[in-house]
């Protein structure tokens, strides 16, 4: 620990981005399950139903891309 004690703050946040990364793909499973559960039901209610889901996938994209990146940033700053 003593020899790590001045990165401390990049190894916090990339434990913090790895938790993050790794919730990502069960996050991503539910959403899928309930996105086909909405394409079972009639057509005209498909198209209401589908947009705030639909937004929640982009939001998840959003925040792994994140993390994707304060990860790699990490990397490069402890590899250097």
């Amino acid at each position: 620990m003593k020899t790590n004690a001045k990165e401390w703050w990049i190894i916090t946040i990339g434990v913090i981005t790895a938790t993050i990364n790794a919730a990502v793909f069960p996050c991503f499973a539910l959403l899928f399950g309930e996105l086909l559960q909405i394409f079972e039901r009639p057509n005209n209610e498909v198209l209401n139903a589908v947009h705030p889901w639909a937004a929640l996938f982009i939001v998840l994209g959003i925040v792994s891309g994140a993390a994707n990146f304060f990860k790699v940033k990490g990397e490069r700053k402890l590899n250097m």
